[in-house]
């Protein structure tokens, strides 16, 4: 075996790696050099006029000095013309490496670095799809590519999954590949297997990420469809990898990590704006979208997000307006739906610290709008014009019915007022109103059907009374050790004895009463039965007195729980109640013999009802000690003894 090294007049090693898109050694410094190790040939020949021939199982391995990127070469013949600048291989030419081409003849033009080649077939290896690695070919009977101009020109080419009857592909007279991986066929035929599907003067695939992706496609469950993206600003999550394997997708852009937005593309070349610099901090962005049908009609709509106030404040909108060539102008059946049809969805979020509210505004012309007219592609996706069937997303059922209004929570800040009230919340907030699909005077509709106002719960908690304190109890003198003979080993020596002691020498005591209060209300409105409220409301409180006067010997706590419902509900038979009831609950331990007491009872109940307008009825239960009154009564012994 050879080695040789070779100066940088031998281009042709940064030029082979050219033949793949993007090549990873494309457009190198003209000082760099290269190993050029000849791993076999069977024939070596000086030819006239400084040509030189390898013929014969021609082996080449080409690395660049200082890195392990390696390229393999095979040929059946080599010829190098020093004085045209040329370099030949011929005869079942391939490369081996990152990526692979092959081909009848190859020439390369070192000095300018361009390059022919005849019946070549580049293969692109991607491993972006999925678990498995999937395979590109783009083959012509001749390549063509410019060094000056970083252009790749294959005439007569086929672009596909397979080299030899492909399941899909694109054919055209011919096919340019610019340096930034932009794709332009000119007459192009799209095919599945040797069936032509569709023909186009012009094709362009992009080879950056645009800010507009289209899908369209011939066969769908809406007929033929064309559905488009823009981008305003942004990076629109929609926007994100299709995880399918086909055609399109080897064919559609990578996406670069700091891509910059420039009119229609994104570039690593350009700084970004500040408008545009908060649009990404802020995750923020805005995006528009049309959408044609066959048998839906047309669309347009948008999807944005706005973050203000350092993200306090968060505005979603999502919104949609369409023709449908099927609507009428009164829908009297359930599916009827209007030729203009429209659905929406608006929030807006506020929160601060645990603090929180939502307001949420949606609209919707008919139940089936938003399961239609959402379920699109947003992604490029040519793959329908292949002849496959395109399935659209699954958006779930229909929308019988919408909610609109205020939710939130809120936490008051507490601190003047110290530990008597350390917690104050109201949750649950809600002011809202539900719009339900139902006919009325013979067409269908959404009617305001329930109105909650308002609806919250309010809890506080705190502490009264918080007397604490630890006493240690000394240890009693310890015996004089007895006079031990000092030549007695230590085996035999008499140990020291501590006095056993059955109490912690440690004490705690403490008189605390602390309380929680809480309140739930609701009042709603049932439109379709009148306007008088249902109202409903429980008020729930807790005061707890806990008393240890020592620790070691006795612990007690005593917990009152007073309880008051209300319930108004002019719908029901008994349309008024109201019960009040006040529980007790007593727990006594006595830890240095480890028995413990628990008594719950229930103290008093009244219940107070009303049918109509009849008089109220009034049941009161006090007080007895059997088991309607006393839920637990028990006496418990545990004590570990060692």
């Amino acid at each position: 075996m050879k080695k040789a090294r070779v100066a940088s007049s031998f281009c042709f090693l940064v030029f082979l790696l050219a033949l793949c898109v993007n090549g990873s050694l494309f457009g190198r410094e003209s000082g760099q050099e290269y190993i050029l190790n000849i791993i076999n040939a069977d024939g070596f020949e000086s030819l006239e006029g400084g040509r030189y021939l390898l013929k014969g199982n021609v082996h080449l391995m080409i690395e660049e000095e200082g890195s392990e990127e390696k390229i393999r070469l095979y040929s059946d013949r080599l010829l190098v013309d020093v004085s045209d600048k040329s370099l030949t291989a011929m005869g079942s030419v391939r490369t081996e490496g990152a990526k692979e081409i092959s081909g009848e003849i190859i020439t390369l033009m070192y000095e300018r670095g361009d390059i022919f080649a005849s019946c070549a077939d580049l293969v692109t290896i991607s491993e972006e799809l999925g678990d498995q690695p999937v395979t590109l070919h783009t083959l012509g009977t001749r390549i063509t590519i410019q060094s000056a101009s970083s252009m790749i020109t294959y005439t007569d080419a086929r672009i596909g999954t397979r080299a030899i009857d492909p399941l899909s592909s694109i054919r055209a007279k011919r096919i340019s590949v610019l340096n930034d991986g932009d794709i332009i066929a000119h007459g192009a035929t799209l095919s599945i297997g040797r069936v032509p599907l569709f023909w186009t003067p012009f094709l362009f695939i992009p080879g950056s990420r645009m800010i507009a992706n289209p899908a369209m496609g011939f066969i769908s469950n809406r007929g033929m469809f064309v559905n488009t993206t823009w981008e305003i600003f942004g990076r629109y999550p929609h926007f994100r990898k299709d995880e399918q394997r086909s055609l399109a997708t080897l064919l559609s852009a990578k996406e670069e990590a700091g891509a910059i937005r420039a009119w229609p593309i994104y570039t690593l070349e350009k700084a970004p704006s500040s408008f545009e610099q908060w649009a990404r901090e802020s995750s923020s962005y805005l995006a528009i979208f049309g959408d044609a049908y066959e048998d839906t009609g047309v669309s347009l709509g948008y999807d944005s997000r706005i973050k203000l106030l350092k993200n306090t404040l968060t505005i979603n909108s999502l919104s949609t307006v369409a023709l449908d060539p099927s609507g009428i102008d009164q829908r009297v059946a359930w599916s009827d739906v209007n030729k203009v049809r429209m659905w929406s969805m608006n929030t807006l979020f506020y929160r601060v610290g645990s603090s929180s509210l939502t307001a949420t505004l949606p609209y919707y012309s008919d139940p089936s709008v938003e399961r239609l007219y959402s379920s699109r592609l947003h992604n490029l996706r040519l793959d329908a014009l292949f002849g496959s069937v395109q399935e659209f997303p699954s958006l779930g059922s229909e929308r019988s019915s919408y909610t609109t209004g205020l939710t939130g929570n809120l936490t008051i800040p507490t601190t003047i007022f110290k530990e008597y009230l350390s917690s104050l919340t109201i949750d649950n907030i809600a002011l809202q109103g539900t719009y339900r699909w139902q006919k009325k005077d013979g067409i269908h509709a959404y009617h305001l059907t329930e109105v909650t106002l308002p609806r919250f719960i309010i809890r506080a908690s705190g502490t009264l009374l918080n007397l604490a304190g630890q006493t240690t109890v000394k240890s009693p003198p310890v015996s004089n050790t007895p006079d031990v003979n000092p030549l007695l080993p230590n085996l035999y020596r008499p140990q020291r004895q501590q006095p056993a002691s059955l109490f912690s020498r440690q004490a705690e005591r403490s008189l605390k009463l602390s309380y929680t209060i809480s309140e739930e209300f609701a009042r709603t409105y049932n439109k379709t039965a009148g306007d008088d409220p249902n109202v409903y409301s429980m008020t729930r409180g807790t005061m707890i007195l806990s008393a240890v006067p020592d620790s070691r010997f006795f612990t007690s706590s005593f917990e009152l729980l007073p309880q008051l419902s209300v319930s108004d509900d002019p719908q029901k038979t008994t349309n008024h109640t109201q019960v009040f009831q006040l529980h007790a609950n007593t727990t006594l331990h006595l830890p240095f013999i480890g028995v413990s007491y628990t008594l719950r009872q229930r103290l008093y109940r009244q219940e107070e009802t009303q049918s109509g307008d009849k008089p109220k009825n009034v049941v009161i239960d006090r007080f007895r000690f059997d088991e309607k009154s006393v839920s637990t009564h028990q006496l418990r012994f545990d004590r570990t003894y060692r």
